[in-house]
């Protein structure tokens, strides 16, 4: 998911924007989670940044607390 961020945006309500996108996409394939989630940023001009958010798209099942590989509660 890309955005280009004008001049004066808050970069942080531009990365919840890019998130939002991006669970939204993962949503419409099926996906209840996204792993190894991480952001790219790179300048385009004097005035522009432009945000990548990233990750994998997953179906999760949770573990029952007695299946291994199960955390300790």
């Amino acid at each position: 998911m890309r955005q280009r961020i004008p001049p004066g945006a808050d970069l942080y309500d531009s990365r919840q924007q890019v998130m939002a996108r991006m669970v939204s996409e993962a949503e419409q394939r099926g996906a209840n989670a996204i792993v190894a989630m991480g952001f790219d940023t790179s300048a385009i001009g004097p005035n522009w940044t432009e945000i990548c958010a990233y990750g994998t798209a997953v179906f999760a099942i949770p573990l029952s607390h007695n299946e291994p590989g199960a955390l300790e509660r």
